[in-house]
């Protein structure tokens, strides 16, 4: 559950940049990137947890 909750801190945190970056103030092209890869290795993480986590409970 610890990394369940880790990995839905970091993608809410990396939505919320995007969210800024998106509405409010242009964030250098590097912050987007590295935002976005962190995004895309946050996922696979995020859904290994779960899957992991709901086999546990049955």
């Amino acid at each position: 559950m610890k990394s369940k909750n880790i990995s839905i801190t970091i993608m809410i945190i990396a939505l919320v940049s995007i969210a800024i970056n998106f509405y409010f103030e242009s964030f250098p092209d590097w912050a987007v990137r590295v935002i976005g890869f962190i995004m895309l290795v946050n996922i696979p993480i995020f859904t290994y947890t779960s899957v992991k986590q709901m086999k546990s409970n049955k």
